[in-house]
Parts: C-alpha cells; sequence; structure tokens
C-alpha cells in the first residue's frame, strides 16, 4: 500500500540527519577527517566515503523507480525469503551496533584518503536521495519489492530497502562521532 506517513517519517530522519552532518562534520580540514580512530578503524572521511559509495550503487533502482520504468524481475516478484531478508538487514545495519559487519564489496570505499570536500559530497549525495524518497510516496511500499545492489538473492520490499537505507546511514554517521570523539581526545592527550 501507499504510506505517505512512512515516506515522511524517512524523509524527516534523513532531514535531520543533514543537518547534524553538516553542524558536526561541516567545519572540519581535510586532515582530521582522514584521521583514523585506530588502524584499520574507519576516520569520518571513510565513513562518509561508504556511504556515498552504498547510495551511489542504488542510483539504478532509484532512476527507474521514480521514472516508473521498474519492471520486477521473476526473483524479485516470487521470492519467498524477501520478508526474512528485509527484517535481517535491518536488524543487522541499523544504527545499534550489536556486531560488527564487513562491508560487501559492492559497498566498500575504493579510497583510504577522502577529499576535504567529503562531507559536502555526502550531503549532495544525501540530498539526492532525500529527493527520490520523496518521489516514491505514489507506489506501494510493501508490495513493490527490489534486489539489493550487493546481492542478486537479496530482495526485500521498498519499505525495507527505505528503513535499511536509513538505518544504515544512522549507523555509519554514529561511527563517524565515535571516530571524531576518539581521535580529538588523542589530540587533546598530546
Amino acid at each position: 500500500m501507499q504510506d505517505p506517513a512512512f515516506i515522511k517519517e524517512i524523509q524527516h530522519k534523513a532531514q535531520s540527519l543533514s543537518e547534524q552532518v553538516s553542524a558536526e562534520f561541516g567545519s572540519l580540514d581535510g586532515e582530521t577527517l582522514n584521521m583514523q580512530p585506530a588502524p584499520k578503524k574507519w576516520s569520518v572521511g571513510e565513513c562518509l566515503d561508504h556511504l556515498i559509495t552504498t547510495s551511489r550503487s542504488y542510483h539504478p533502482l532509484f532512476t527507474k523507480l521514480v521514472s516508473g520504468t521498474y519492471k520486477p524481475n521473476w526473483w524479485e516478484h516470487s521470492s519467498p525469503f524477501s520478508g526474512y531478508f528485509g527484517r535481517l538487514l535491518i536488524e543487522s545495519t541499523g544504527p545499534v551496533v550489536k556486531k560488527p559487519y564487513k562491508s560487501p564489496p559492492a559497498f566498500q570505499s575504493t579510497r583510504s584518503r577522502v577529499p576535504a570536500d567529503i562531507v559536502e559530497a555526502f550531503l549532495r549525495e544525501y540530498r539526492q536521495w532525500q529527493d527520490w524518497v520523496g518521489q516514491l510516496s505514489e507506489l506501494d511500499v510493501d508490495k513493490t519489492r527490489v534486489t539489493s545492489p550487493a546481492s542478486g538473492l537479496v530482495t526485500y520490499s521498498l519499505r525495507d530497502c527505505l528503513t535499511i537505507i536509513q538505518g544504515h546511514t544512522e549507523r555509519h554517521i554514529n561511527q563517524a562521532r565515535r571516530a571524531l570523539e576518539t581521535v580529538a581526545a588523542h589530540t587533546n592527550e598530546q
């Protein structure tokens, strides 16, 4: 069914998170954005770059959804696992980290040092996603099933897809906050 209240809730969360990212990370210099809190731990910039990479992997899907050219394939239409995968990914990639997971190759950042304008790049990308979400209000978010860009076997409802993306974004913004806190504490000790 169409669920304008759900779409508005996602939009509200996304807008709030955009404002927080701008306020918390917008004034950081390139050096700070690239400081890792520990070896093999992502910097603020790497967290944002990962979110950009993940978001871009959804571009083909959202372009089709908003243009009305999306046609579900046989597996999206008939997979008996869509509900299971949706619940699993909402739980495992949401804002609260119960267990850390390694990102699938499709979502991994391709660089260890990010440009100083990574915050602006993230905000542009996230605005694009917010625009797409706003254009999805006419779709049945429960019956529309889509495939994860990470694996052709993983399908879930559009509602779960939007919930996964928003929760995953919150998760990595929280990770970026922790990275900045650790870096700031280490810098203050010196």
